[in-house]
């Protein structure tokens, strides 16, 4: 795995100089073998992420057309730059923001920062998407403990429709599943309501099936 990842290193900064001469290279982030840039221009940090292997050749346009729909949420990392043709995007620049992420098992106990929380993922089901990579690597909060971010909320993300409108329920079970207590209101009264509606119609499926 280690020569993997040195491997896909070796051919992310050279692909880096390629798109962009004028950024530099900081560091790197995994979250498998092929890395996340971080890098600089200009004393400005940012984000470069770009398409080695044939997952990545679909992800990476999808996850530059999904930011550009995103551009005006609050509470995430937005789309700076992408390169190539708009239908063959090889890497984009995003936001870097600074702090800390969560730890494994780590809650978000400031109302503050779940209600900015909050807001950010209610924004994104606002323009049209749903099922958020939301879990502890993609939360970011500062060293003063007073802003946060979702740095990457898009993984299996999907656009909504009147068939899965419940997933938005799920995403804020699993935001409240981040939290030490929740202190919205709305919150946890929309998560009951998912819950019922699911039992609801489960014993009505359940029944359907009996009856036949």
């Amino acid at each position: 795995i280690d020569d993997l990842k040195k491997s896909y290193l070796d051919r992310s900064l050279v692909i880096l100089k390629e798109c962009d001469p004028s950024l530099e290279c900081l560091g790197a982030f995994y979250s498998g073998p092929c890395p996340v840039l971080h890098v600089r221009r200009n004393d400005q940090e940012y984000i470069f992420k770009l398409a080695i292997t044939s997952f990545d050749n679909e992800m990476i346009p999808n996850e530059a057309r999904i930011l550009s729909d995103l551009k005006d949420v609050n509470g995430i990392t937005h789309l700076v730059e992408r390169y190539g043709k708009k239908s063959e995007v090889r890497a984009i620049l995003k936001e870097f923001f600074p702090g800390n992420c969560l730890e494994d098992q780590e809650k978000i106990s400031d109302q503050l920062l779940q209600e900015k929380l909050i807001d950010t993922v209610r924004q994104i089901h606002g323009v049209g998407y749903t099922c958020l990579d939301l879990h502890e690597g993609n939360i970011v909060i500062t060293k003063d403990q007073k802003e946060i971010c979702f740095v990457d909320p898009i993984q299996d993300t999907t656009r909504l429709s009147p068939k899965n409108q419940r997933n938005k329920d799920r995403d804020l079970l699993h935001l409240v599943m981040l939290f030490s207590q929740c202190y919205s209101l709305n919150v946890i009264l929309s998560i009951v309501q998912h819950f019922i509606i699911t039992f609801l119609m489960n014993n009505k499926q359940q029944k359907n099936n009996q009856n036949n």
